[in-house]
């Protein structure tokens, strides 16, 4: 292990993030600094006036501010330690850097010092933030509170963190070590979805993904359907499996939609267009995410028969939902915790903005869709 490797990782991130910066266009870079500030002073003003009119009642919830906060604080932060965690890993696990005389215990203390460093700043913003608003609500000691956040945010980070890239070095280990062996025709329940033109791109896809996390979120997922549709059925209401149907179904395509491919120049020299691959890498997740609705659903439909209109639309909505996080996911390509953080941000905002102007409001999330729609179209075409 040599000390000068440590910060090697780091550098590699600074300097992908200069080139990423550089490469876009003047037009395009104005565009997203124009709108996300009008949206950032707009967001903080509207949460300013928010905060002060309710003031004292917040003042007054001792448990928020004894139990909410740090939990909010130590899940976001092991939120954003993710977000570190996997893009110091996929940089330690780079062809390039494999074939470098470096020991797995150097590229691993280098990735734990980028995604430490890359948590530092979202860790600062968020005590800031806290502060910021206890100021507002003329809570007592505000700077106290906010390093109380900052240090559970970072504990947070750091803990996820660590994890993630523990668990990524032992499977990186347990791949070297596995024999190489012919493999045969791979089992596959959903291959008459993927016989279409690409072929097999919607496999190549869902090989991309995390098993073992999709494995264990799946169960998760199914457990709290199983749960919700015991109590419709017992109950006689369709909105709890519904809205459990919906939510597991969101989150299994999320888990499961990987958009590498798009990002592939040998997939970009072929004449395939950018909606074909698009969809066909679309094909796996929308199965599943169908599949696990399917049950709720039905649950629902049998527990109220004469609200056949709530699991339909709930299916309806579901589409509509993965649709939008399919365009974050090719327009982040690579990036798909990114991708998910950010499509997750824009429908919470976008709700909680609906309350206040009501449905019009959707029409603006329509243009953030077509606007990363053009842009990952753009990208396809012109690396």
């Amino acid at each position: 292990m040599n000390p000068r490797h440590d910060r090697l990782i780091l550098r590699l991130i600074w300097r992908q993030g200069l080139n990423a910066l550089q490469a876009t266009r003047a037009s395009t870079l104005a565009q997203l600094l124009g709108l996300g500030g009008f949206f950032l002073a707009y967001v903080i003003a509207d949460l300013s006036v928010g905060l002060h009119n309710s003031a004292e009642k917040l003042r007054s919830l001792d448990r928020f501010w004894q139990f909410g906060l740090p939990a909010a604080a130590s899940i976001l932060g092991a939120a954003f330690g993710a977000l570190a965690a996997g893009e110091a890993a996929a940089q330690a696990q780079a062809p390039f850097l494999l074939a470098l005389p470096l020991s797995k215990d150097s590229r691993r203390r280098a990735a734990r010092l980028a995604a430490l460093a890359l948590a530092l700043p979202p860790a600062i913003v968020f005590g800031l933030a806290i502060s910021m608003a206890c100021v507002v609500i003329e809570e007592p000691h505000p700077l106290a509170r906010a390093f109380f956040a900052f240090a559970l945010f970072l504990a947070g980070s750091a803990a996820r963190i660590f994890l993630q890239l523990r668990a990524a070095f032992k499977d990186e280990a347990k791949a070297a070590d596995k024999p190489a062996r012919v493999r045969g025709r791979p089992i596959n329940p959903l291959g008459r979805l993927d016989r279409r033109r690409p072929a097999r791109l919607g496999q190549w896809s869902l090989s991309l993904v995390s098993k073992r996390l999709v494995l264990s979120m799946g169960a998760v997922l199914f457990v709290i359907a199983a749960i919700a549709s015991g109590a419709s059925l017992s109950q006689g209401h369709a909105a709890p499996a519904v809205l459990a149907g919906l939510a597991g179904g969101f989150l299994l395509f999320m888990l499961t939609l990987r958009c590498d491919p798009l990002a592939s120049p040998a997939l970009r020299a072929t004449p395939l267009g950018f909606f074909s691959a698009w969809s066909a890498l679309l094909r796996f997740p929308l199965a599943l995410a169908a599949g696990f609705y399917a049950g709720p659903a039905a649950a629902a439909a049998i527990a109220e028969p004469h609200a056949l209109a709530l699991p339909i639309g709930a299916g309806f909505i579901l589409l509509a939902l993965c649709a939008g996080y399919a365009v974050f996911a090719a327009f982040y390509g690579r990036r798909p915790m990114l991708a998910g953080f950010s499509c997750l941000s824009a429908l919470l905002y976008t709700a909680y903005e609906s309350m206040e102007y009501g449905r019009p409001i959707l029409l603006a999330f329509a243009g953030l869709i077509v606007f990363l729609w053009s842009h990952s179209r753009g990208k396809y075409r012109h690396g």
